[in-house]
């Protein structure tokens, strides 16, 4: 039996990836921080993979929190064969108003409590088959109008994810990013038609992203052996129009 721990793991992408590994046979343990309505969907829609499903409720926006996960998984599993870090927040504060708290609440949420999670967890991981997944971002390398810090934050994750491979290279654990353009989830709902046609504009395939295009790439990653420090871009062709 192999064991996949999923973080933000029922809701958008990382319910895509949840479920992607369900069908490929991995126990996966799904973080989430509070959307019990989201949780309690993710288990009704998936109730055929009871058996390999279990949740956790924990708001790991910090070392110490991500640190606390890290005991629990450890209670829970015999080990861990796939980790992937995808839990985010953002914050919409334009420049000049954003506040110290605002800023430390989504670098602590996006890059310092997957580092810790990683580093408390880096003992259970499977050696020489093990798979470590962060999510980037294409505004990482595109920077937006708003929210400074979650551009700030996916780019930190990016370089984190090849200062890592340095770390876990000698077990035969592989560190790899996804960097995901606009996908289609709950984070854009509130997008105005207007405002999502100037997105698709931007993009040379004139959609956005969809989850399970993100679960499909997490997958062909978790399967190859050789790729390994890479950060994938999957955005559709962004800026290419």
């Amino acid at each position: 039996m192999k064991y996949a721990v999923v973080t933000g793991g029922t809701r958008g992408i990382g319910k895509a990836i949840s479920e992607r590994l369900l069908r490929e046979g991995y126990c996966v343990t799904a973080v989430y921080a509070r959307n019990e309505t989201a949780a309690q969907s993710f288990l009704e829609e998936n109730k055929d993979f009871r058996e390999q499903l279990k949740l956790i409720k924990m708001d790991i926006s910090s070392a110490e929190a991500a640190q606390k996960l890290g005991d629990e998984i450890e209670k829970l599993l015999p080990g861990v064969d796939v980790l992937v870090c995808n839990s985010a927040t953002t914050d919409f504060t334009a420049f000049g108003n954003v506040l110290p708290v605002e800023w430390t609440r989504v670098i602590d949420t996006n890059l310092t409590a997957p580092f810790f999670l990683i580093q408390r967890m880096a003992r259970l991981i499977t050696r020489e088959s093990g798979r470590i997944l962060l999510l980037g971002s294409y505004v990482a390398k595109y920077p937006h109008a708003r929210s400074v810090s979650y551009g700030v934050s996916k780019a930190g994750v990016e370089m984190m994810t090849k200062y890592l491979v340095k770390y876990f290279g000698e077990d035969g654990i592989t560190v790899n990013c996804i960097s995901p353009g606009t996908i289609n989830t709950a984070w854009h709902d509130e997008k105005t038609p207007e405002h999502r046609k100037r997105i698709e504009d931007k993009i040379a395939l004139h959609r956005f992203g969809e989850p399970e295009e993100i679960a499909e790439l997490c997958m062909a990653i978790i399967k190859n052996q050789y790729i390994n420090g890479a950060v994938l871009d999957i955005n559709g062709g962004y800026c290419y129009q």
